[in-house]
């Protein structure tokens, strides 16, 4: 939930491995790592996605900024 507008946003199962590794310590390299690490998928495509997830989120400003 967006704590301006109340906005509610729903997760998939990828967004939701992504938002629990987003704790103000991880950079994104070390996000992708973790979901490799975790997951059966090559790093390039890993990396996409968590990029794209994290640029939507500072889009709507939910997150600030990448470590």
């Amino acid at each position: 939930m967006h704590p301006d507008d109340f906005s509610y946003y729903g997760l998939s199962n990828t967004a939701s491995a992504v938002w629990e590794l987003i704790d103000g310590t991880r950079s994104t390299d070390d996000i992708v790592a973790a979901l490799a690490a975790e997951y059966d998928a090559d790093e390039v495509t890993i990396r996409a996605d968590v990029e794209a997830f994290l640029t939507g989120l500072r889009s709507a400003g939910i997150i600030a900024s990448d470590r």
